[in-house]
């Protein structure tokens, strides 16, 4: 028997009530797949020091905080700023440090498909051996479809938007989200001129 496939299953949170939901509601379809894959989670919580409990589980959990982060990179630490979506790539880094042989991540608020939980891991990788890719857009590559299947000029930078979702802060949103049409959204397809700057 073929030894397990080796994911790393990494979950950037806050709450540990939201935690131990997300990790109460994959628990027991890990389990089921256990003979095909060892599950590593690598949970990384957002904060100067780890405060969350995530409980006893019946796979490997390496849990982390900033502290951690300052540990590991030390000077380079500047590279994951706090309170950033980049808080992410830090447990990211660490199961590609464990030899994981995928990396999956997961929002801490994304929970299993009623009765297809089971299969997520399988029909995931799956994926990957496809030879033709899905377009979720009409014309234009979407996000993630590799470089080299292109045939264009080299890409220096890939940066995709949440589908009709404005890219606002926190604070702005609250204000003007509360009446869609009070933003206007540019077409899909945006090319930054050169010297010119991008938030991303």
């Amino acid at each position: 028997m073929a030894n397990p496939v080796r994911i790393g299953i990494c979950v950037p949170t806050i709450g540990e009530e939201a935690t131990r939901q997300f990790l109460d509601a994959w628990t027991p379809h890990w389990r089921q797949q256990a003979c095909r894959f060892h599950v590593h989670v690598f949970l990384h919580e957002d904060r100067p020091r780890r405060s969350l409990d995530p409980g006893d589980r019946p796979f490997p959990l390496t849990h982390t905080a900033h502290e951690d982060i300052s540990r590991v990179l030390g000077d380079r630490e500047w590279i994951i700023p706090r309170g950033t979506g980049a808080s992410r790539s830090f447990p990211m880094y660490l199961a590609w440090k464990a030899g994981c042989d995928y990396i999956v991540t997961l929002d801490y608020d994304c929970y299993p498909e009623e009765g297809r939980g089971d299969a997520f891991l399988e029909r995931h990788l799956e994926s990957f051996s496809r030879d033709r890719w899905f377009r979720t857009i009409a014309g234009d590559e979407p996000r993630g479809v590799p470089y080299e299947r292109l045939g264009r000029l080299a890409v220096r930078l890939n940066h995709g938007l949440w589908s009709e979702v404005p890219d606002l802060d926190g604070p702005t949103s609250l204000v003007r989200l509360r009446d869609a049409r009070a933003v206007a959204l540019r077409p899909g397809h945006e090319v930054v001129p050169p010297g010119m700057a991008f938030p991303l």
